[in-house]
């Protein structure tokens, strides 16, 4: 008999809390014989006594006192669990995963993520900065919950449970010869020197379409995958970089950096999104969580044209 059966030790731990098999049996609605039976197997597995049996109920031998011990502490553990189960179904404890693009991080993720921690103190928060590409491929095979994605292609599998409309802008430092200008074509910055990321950002992929589209050569300088880099590198006037609004919002407001909307047509309708994996029932604490940042890209002021919520494609 494996010692850790179910009802045996169920048997025993009822007569060590109580100190009686008779009165066990009333407890249990179970004959006294066959906790007596019981209790005698697992003697047996353990290989010593575990009571002493006495003129009015029984006393715990040394072994007995530990099989007890580990009985109560097993109890408590199953407690405890059932405590953490039940804030995990009622979405106070759990872990979060996001992937997303890193532009969300010097946009509004960080005080999302604060606001969020505000109301769920026991969740965790895990986000992992990548691609949009990586983040639609981590979402499908479920390594996270939720992904924010920029103008993403392929959203096989996926549902769009918000989406923004984004400007996509040349970026530059104050100081340089197109800041004043209220909107560019791609070709006027070709002669001008770019910093572009790298071909795993959808940026890039927008800014190559648009060459291409026009058949012209950018005059690229240097090659980064790091958007704040990118934008460190515009700030000291190394080139113009290209990337949508959300992404430069502070240094926007602070000055540091100009964004010039871009005219081509690849860069029309250009849109930030939040996406799950379509047909799957998020945990709850993840599904308060979409549901604040649905609403931090839906609200009044938010840049670009209103989110359209849980609005599923394909391709």
């Amino acid at each position: 008999m494996p010692l850790m059966q179910a009802t045996t030790l169920k048997y025993f731990h009822q007569v060590a809390r109580l100190g009686s098999i008779w009165r066990a049996s009333e407890q249990l609605n179970v004959a006294a014989s066959a906790i007596s039976r019981q209790i005698a197997l697992l003697e047996h597995e353990v290989g010593q006594p575990l009571i002493e049996r006495l003129p009015r109920g029984v006393r715990l031998t040394d072994a007995g006192e530990i099989v007890a011990r580990h009985l109560r502490e097993t109890e408590a553990d199953y407690r405890r669990m059932r405590s953490w189960l039940d804030e995990i179904k009622d979405g106070q404890r759990g872990v979060v995963k996001v992937a997303m693009i890193e532009g969300m991080i010097a946009h509004s993720m960080p005080e999302l993520v604060h606001a969020f921690h505000s109301s769920h103190p026991h969740v965790r928060t895990e986000i992992a900065i990548v691609g949009s590409g990586m983040a639609t491929d981590m979402l499908r095979a479920d390594e996270c919950d939720l992904a924010v994605v920029f103008q993403s292609r392929n959203l096989t599998q996926l549902t769009v449970d918000a989406e923004r409309v984004e400007t996509f802008c040349a970026v530059m430092a104050p100081g340089h010869p197109l800041a004043a200008r209220r909107s560019l074509w791609l070709a006027e910055v070709a002669p001008h020197p770019v910093v572009l990321n790298d071909p795993s950002y959808a940026t890039r992929s927008l800014v190559d379409q648009a060459a291409g589209e026009a058949g012209i050569a950018l005059h690229t300088v240097a090659l980064i995958n790091s958007i704040e880099g990118a934008k460190a590198m515009a700030r000291v006037g190394t080139g113009v970089v290209f990337l949508p609004s959300f992404a430069v919002e502070r240094e926007l407001t602070s000055g540091e950096l100009v964004a010039v909307p871009l005219s081509d047509k690849a860069f029309a309708d250009t849109r930030l999104m939040l996406l799950s994996r379509r047909n799957r029932r998020l945990p709850i604490a993840a599904d308060r969580l979409r549901a604040q940042l649905v609403h931090a890209m839906q609200a009044p002021g938010a840049a670009g044209a209103p989110g359209r919520k849980r609005k599923e494609k394909s391709t």
